[in-house]
């Protein structure tokens, strides 16, 4: 029985369930796919209420890795996150080796604030001797040898964010009255919420008839529903955050996915969920979304934060021909398959037991 042990200051906890949900899905996923190892964490469940929780939550969080790692042995030592695990970590191999494995998500190597830059250079000889290095994109792959090539590019694995429970999302033969448009995503801001509503509001201008199907919460809800009355959007249906499970039920309500981030995005699993039930993607040409985008085949790119350029790709797609439309939708859903969780979570172990 291999013994594996997973680190992550994101967690999801019962007054904050959403939060570091992929850390959760990533544990269960090894449960229910490696049933025969021993899978332990220590995480920070929920987000803190000041810098004075933050701060004794963090210090139990050192505590609990450097005595446990001390004192326990295990094959695999898997960090998510790589930064904020850097100190007790070092400390730790300061007395021994460990068998570490770093999932890099992204916002933990692209961020540039001066704490996240010290925590990245005390990283680094822990990357040097780590077993494997988990990347969430062949995009970010690439990234990943740019910011850091002393690191040995044989470590790096690619592993995207877990995968698509394609059991859970798949496609509908439901039939649709009016072509339905779909976002689901943070209301935050570089999410692009506001450009999609911008190609909407120029589409009704332009008597194109559709609906715009929005999911998701964030900073600037408030905002977006001001927004909405500003442009007099009667045909946007906004309905807030949902529970991962039901989302399904929404994506199958789609024609169309709209994934408009103004962001370097580490992959975009909700696109490719998308995808899983036959909705074609149109997305920004940036970041991990170039990974599985085929332009044309299961969905079409726009210029980031461009709204019009958006209108042009749906424009695309509402005149292309039905046996077009067809075949974009079976190409989106065979997309997703390459990127289904079953798949993923095998190909992972089988990598890891390879260390």
């Amino acid at each position: 029985m291999r013994k594996i042990l997973v680190i992550s200051n994101m967690y999801p906890s019962l007054k904050d369930p959403v939060f570091g949900t992929f850390v959760k899905d990533f544990v269960d996923g090894l449960k229910e796919f490696a049933p025969s190892w021993n899978v332990e964490r220590i995480v920070i469940a929920g987000r803190s209420n000041g810098l004075c929780e933050k701060c004794l939550k963090y210090f139990v969080f050192y505590v609990c890795i450097i005595f446990r790692l001390l004192f326990v042995r295990y094959d695999y030592v898997y960090v998510h996150l790589i930064t904020h695990a850097a100190i007790p970590l070092r400390i730790v191999d300061f007395f021994r080796s460990l068998p570490l494995v770093f999932n890099v998500h992204g916002e933990d190597l692209l961020t540039q604030s001066s704490l996240a830059s010290y925590l990245q250079k005390m990283v680094i000889p822990l990357l040097k001797k780590s077993k494997l290095i988990v990347l969430p994109s062949n995009y970010f792959q690439k990234r990943f040898e740019q910011l850091l090539p002393i690191i040995s590019v044989s470590k790096l694995y690619v592993f995207p964010s877990g995968g698509v429970d394609t059991n859970l999302f798949r496609p509908s033969t439901t039939e649709k009255k009016r072509l339905t448009i779909g976002y689901v995503s943070r209301i935050d801001r570089g999410k692009g919420w506001n450009t999609f509503l911008e190609a909407i509001n120029l589409l009704n201008i332009n008597g194109i008839d559709v609906d715009a199907l929005m999911i998701g919460r964030g900073d600037e809800v408030e905002l977006l529903k001001n927004k909405i009355k500003k442009f007099k959007l009667a045909n946007v249906e906004f309905v807030g955050a949902i529970p991962h499970e039901l989302l399904p039920e929404k994506y199958v309500q789609m024609d169309l996915f709209v994934f408009p981030t103004q962001l370097e995005e580490s992959l975009g699993l909700v696109g490719l969920e998308a995808m899983a039930c036959g909705v074609p993607v149109i997305g920004s040409c940036i970041g991990g979304l170039t990974d599985y985008i085929k332009e044309g085949e299961n969905g079409y790119f726009f210029n980031p934060g461009d709204a019009v350029s958006l209108v042009d790709s749906i424009l695309k797609y509402i005149e292309s021909s039905n046996l077009t439309k067809l075949q974009m939708k079976e190409n989106a859903v065979n997309t997703a398959q390459r990127f289904s969780k079953k798949h993923s979570y095998n190909m992972l172990c089988r990598r890891l037991e390879m260390c």
